[in-house]
């Protein structure tokens, strides 16, 4: 197998190893999961109501809506959203593979940035 592939692999499968429990339907039992789900349906929701970018949280604030997606973070909601778009998945699901594919690459990231600065070649 090709050196510049398997160490990429051997992190990738531990760093899978480890996140064994995300692959449930059920939301982590952590203090904001509830909100982060909440706002992924209100991104989605804000999609099908063909706010590009969504902006305005349509179903938050007792369903006055709130301009959360304004100040958050967008790339955690836009690829939940999409998820649960694409696939036949709850919400709760979809943020937790969000969370998967995030904490994934993150490692694989580092570890090209690591090659790409490292002295040996």
């Amino acid at each position: 197998m090709n050196k510049k592939l398997f160490y990429p692999l051997i992190v990738l499968g531990f760093t899978l190893v480890l996140l064994i429990p995300l692959f449930s339907k059920q939301l982590l039992y952590t203090d904001d999961a509830e909100l982060h789900a909440a706002r992924v349906a209100s991104y989605y929701l804000a999609i099908k109501q063909k706010q590009i970018p969504p902006r305005w949280a349509p179903n938050l604030n007792s369903s006055y809506g709130y301009p959360v997606l304004n100040f958050a973070y967008p790339l955690p909601y836009m690829t939940s959203a999409f998820i649960y778009m694409a696939l036949p998945v709850t919400i709760a699901l979809a943020l937790n593979l969000t969370i998967v594919l995030l904490v994934a690459f993150g490692p694989i990231g580092i570890y090209y940035l690591a090659r790409h600065f490292s002295l040996s070649t």
